[in-house]
């Protein structure tokens, strides 16, 4: 069930309290989906239910509800609801305004000022963007005017784009230039291009132990791979990720701790992938969610920071579970298929039936006609 957040401020005397209440509602900042049903490849499922407060709101009363509108051409803000009241501003063709307390076709601005809506247009569809990094929220369309909250990087924003701002709430207002509007990132299990070509993967090292045993075996066979690095031990091994790098290998984003990514925030999600990008350089490009753990609110925000593939996998898998060099072998030869992605580990443990189970898994898979190349898309 997508849930929204939605922040009143209830006056209650001389004082201020806010209000947090879960509403489906369009104008909300952030939203969080359900995890989708599992797919082929060994990706699990879970369903994960997120609700946060990430804005709170100045309306004029507990039960206001505010309208935006557009100025269709000079428009003249008077004193009351009629054309009698004395002229208050005019407001330029393409001026957002927002108003409540619809009397008489005119609309309530703010105390004393009302303008008829007949001299208004819609703002326009909804548009979903994300943040680039931590951004202000204003309480209208300029920086003149005072910020009222803060978004993190990451968060999804929704709301009609007037005049370089984007209205995602009650007197909440959010500068284009801080948000972008890129699409999530793509989901692959695979990647056919009409040849037979493999794709070996690696996960979770750098180790400083199994990582030069895989990268012998490669290099032995003269075998390109793409490594999927955490973050923190690419920090750490820093040696290890240039000799990836030097030895023809793709070193790409594994996240920073290793975790759930669909049981974080979307700010939270951004920072694990940020994070390793820093340490191991480059624009972004593709990353692996840990345990395959993803859903669509994940690779709206990885996108969101520029990812375009949260890449899967096809064959392979289950070398962590230790099970003999030979399952390991005959669980990505038996499941590879042209442009099939295969899933190894040279770290989070023991790997040593990983190493040796490569010399036969590379042997048959050329065997059946197989070339390999790293990941294009990383």
């Amino acid at each position: 069930m997508t849930a929204h957040d939605r922040v009143r401020l209830v006056r209650r005397g001389a004082a201020w309290c806010v209000a947090v209440t879960m509403l489906a509602t369009a104008g909300a900042l952030a939203r969080e989906d359900r995890v989708p049903g599992a797919e082929s490849g060994g990706v699990p499922a879970q369903s994960v239910a997120e609700a946060r407060a990430v804005a709170a709101r100045d309306t004029v009363t507990a039960s206001s509800t505010w309208t935006l509108g557009v100025a269709a051409t000079s428009t003249t803000v008077r004193k009351g609801p009629r054309s009698t009241y004395a002229a208050v501003r005019v407001l330029a063709p393409g001026k957002p305004v927002e108003y409540s307390q619809v009397t008489n076709g005119w609309g309530r601005v703010r105390e004393g000022e009302w303008v008829r809506l007949e001299h208004l247009r819609s703002p326009g569809a909804s548009r979903t963007r994300w943040t680039l990094g931590t951004t202000n929220v204003r309480f209208g369309p300029s920086t003149g005017n005072s910020v009222v909250g803060r978004l993190s990087a990451g968060t999804r924003v929704t709301g009609p784009v007037v005049g370089g701002w984007q209205h995602v709430g009650d007197h909440r207002w959010v500068s284009t230039s801080a948000t972008t509007p890129r699409t999530a990132a793509r989901r692959i299990l695979s990647w056919p291009t009409g040849e037979k070509v493999a794709y070996l993967t690696f996960d979770d090292g750098p180790h400083q132990r199994y990582t030069p045993q895989v990268l012998d075996v490669l290099d032995k066979y003269d075998v390109p791979a793409t490594f999927f690095v955490v973050g923190s031990w690419a920090k750490a091994y820093p040696g290890l990720v240039a000799r990836t790098r030097a030895e023809g290998h793709k070193v790409s984003n594994h996240s920073w701790n290793h975790p759930e990514l669909w049981d974080l925030t979307s700010p939270q999600v951004v920072k694990e992938l940020t994070s390793t990008q820093a340490v191991i350089g480059g624009p972004p490009k593709c990353f692996r969610p840990p345990y395959g753990a993803t859903n669509d609110r994940v690779h709206e925000a990885a996108g969101s920071a520029g990812f375009g593939y949260s890449v899967l996998w096809s064959a392979g898998g289950n070398d962590w579970q230790r099970p003999g060099e030979k399952a390991i072998v005959d669980d990505v030869v038996k499941r590879m298929t042209p442009g099939g992605i295969a899933l190894m580990h040279d770290g989070g443990g023991n790997r040593s039936q990983t190493v040796a189970a490569l010399d036969d898994m590379i042997r048959q898979l050329r065997a059946r006609g197989y070339t390999f190349r790293t990941l294009p898309m990383c």
